[in-house]
C-alpha cells in the first residue's frame, strides 16, 4: 500500500509539475502578447479591417472627453451593432439586451431632446467652458437625431441607472451608453 501512495505521490508531483510548466508558458506568453518585442510584426496591421461605420466615427468623435453630468460624469461608450439590411425593427426590450440590460430589467424610455435638454442649453451665466461642453451636448443631440433613424433612449436600473440611447443607421444598430445617478 504504501508504495501505491509513494507511485501515485510521484505521479501527482509530475503533473503538477506538468500544470506549473503549462501556467509559466501561458503567462510569458500573455506579457509576449502585451509587450511584444520592437521587431515583431503586427498582426492587427497584416490583417484586412473593415473601416467602422460613419456613424460610429461620427458618435466617437463627438463623445471624445465628454462625459454625462449627473452625481458619476460618467463618460459615453459607443456602441454598433450589424443587422441584415431590411431586419424587422427591434423592440425597446431587444434594444436593451442588445446594449447590455440584465434580462428581468425594468426599461424606460424617454424622450430623445428631453434627455439632453439641460446638458445641450447654452446660458449667458456660463464661462467659456461651460458654453463650449453644452454646444458639444447639442452637436450630440444633433446626430442621433439626424444620423440614427428611430433614435431611442432606454434607461435601465436603480439609482446608478444606465442609459442606452440606439436607433437604426445605415448597417445596422449606432448610439451611446453612459451611466447616470437619480436619487
Amino acid at each position: 500500500m504504501l508504495l501505491c501512495e509513494m507511485k501515485s505521490a510521484r505521479h501527482i508531483a509530475r503533473v503538477a509539475s506538468g500544470v506549473l510548466l503549462c501556467l509559466l508558458a501561458l503567462a510569458s506568453a500573455a506579457r509576449a502578447v502585451e509587450n511584444p518585442p520592437p521587431d515583431a510584426p503586427d498582426l492587427a496591421m497584416t490583417a484586412e479591417k473593415t473601416p467602422p461605420p460613419a456613424i460610429v466615427l461620427a458618435l466617437q468623435k463627438a463623445t471624445d472627453g465628454l462625459q454625462m453630468p449627473s452625481e458619476t460624469d460618467a463618460p459615453f461608450k459607443v456602441i454598433y451593432f450589424e443587422r441584415e439590411a431590411g431586419a424587422k425593427a427591434a423592440s425597446v426590450e431587444e434594444l436593451a439586451q442588445l446594449a447590455g440590460a440584465p434580462a428581468d430589467s425594468k426599461i424606460e424610455t424617454r424622450d430623445l431632446s428631453e434627455f439632453f435638454e439641460v446638458a445641450a442649453t447654452i446660458e449667458d451665466w456660463m464661462n467659456e467652458d461651460e458654453k463650449a461642453t453644452a454646444q458639444r451636448f447639442a452637436d450630440l443631440l444633433e446626430i442621433l437625431k439626424t444620423q440614427l433613424k428611430d433614435a431611442q433612449v432606454l434607461v435601465w436600473g436603480d439609482a446608478e441607472k444606465t442609459v442606452a440611447i440606439l436607433g437604426e443607421a445605415e448597417g445596422g444598430l449606432a448610439g451611446v451608453t453612459t451611466l447616470v445617478v437619480e436619487t
